[in-house]
């Protein structure tokens, strides 16, 4: 293959489902707060090798602050787009490991959440969704339920050619949208940091600088699909289960209520929001354009 038809190439493009807790309702219980917290790898360097790629991760902590009127036993099942192990620490303390399941979306489900092109180049497992369900077994007053896993991360890639070196831009994806299910305490708040390794004042000072922000989206449907998908629904009412709803608002801008900033040679992203969230939080890392 010659150079010039070998610069011709697409650029490179993986991107991975997001993570997101489904409960079932339960009027008994009330979210006083959710923290979101990701520790991500640093941007790649290179010029597109998919064995390194695939490693990219963030480590992730999840935790909600729920108010509970009495003792109850309340089902969550949580989904992430890897089959790696998930710690769930409820009241601090660790609850027996649970085997996760492959979940199989169906085609409509996968165009209503945005799915449908992750990685047409890749094999399944990167592509593949996984639920971890747990029994919850709440206290009256306020209890915890805290989840540690390791989120996968996108990468795209641009300003590649004979003249430069590639650069890229990481992401990742946390369904906001099961929270709405909830009962949400009047001064809810939902809190999100993200940190990713920049170095010293002179290594970002001859090196190119990251950027790093947050946004939000609403998704096409208004319904949500159960876990697992809805395969077996009567076929008369699956549209209707999908209802589009011509309403939503696409897009969210968040930088009102974010800062970023520099800590201990990692750069630093934080965002507060309330009850009006979007569906979807996507948050993106990376090379400066």
């Amino acid at each position: 293959m010659s150079p010039a038809f070998a610069n011709l190439r697409a650029p490179w493009s993986i991107n991975r489902s997001p993570a997101y807790s489904i409960p079932k309702v339960n009027e008994l219980l009330v979210v006083l707060k959710e923290e979101l917290v990701f520790h991500c790898d640093k941007v790649y360097k290179g010029d597109g090798d998919l064995s390194q790629l695939k490693e990219k991760k963030c480590q992730v902590e999840v935790v909600y602050f729920i108010q509970s009127n009495k003792n109850v036993t309340h089902t969550i099942d949580f989904v992430l787009p890897s089959e790696e192990p998930v710690s769930i620490y409820f009241n601090n303390s660790l609850l027996e490991n649970t085997p996760s399941n492959i979940i199989s979306l169906s085609d409509l489900e996968k165009e209503g959440y945005r799915l449908s092109d992750l990685c047409r180049y890749c094999n399944e497992t990167i592509n593949q969704l996984y639920s971890v369900p747990f029994i919850s077994k709440f206290q009256t007053g306020i209890n915890t339920i805290r989840i540690i896993y390791k989120q996968p991360l996108s990468a795209s890639e641009f300003s590649y050619g004979y003249f430069q070196s590639s650069k890229w831009i990481h992401g990742f994806a946390y369904e906001l949208w099961p929270l709405k299910g909830w009962k949400l305490d009047k001064d809810f708040q939902l809190k999100v940091k993200f940190t990713t390794e920049v170095g010293g004042f002179f290594q970002r000072m001859f090196n190119r600088k990251v950027l790093i922000s947050c946004n939000g989206l609403d998704l096409r449907y208004s319904k949500n699909p159960n876990i697992p998908s809805k395969k077996n629904i009567e076929s008369e009412k699956y549209d209707d289960f999908y209802k589009y709803n011509q309403n939503l608002n696409p897009q969210y801008n968040l930088t009102n209520s974010s800062k970023s900033y520099i800590e201990n040679n990692k750069l630093v992203y934080e965002l507060n929001l309330k009850e009006m969230f979007p569906d979807r939080l996507n948050c993106y890392f990376g090379d400066e354009k």
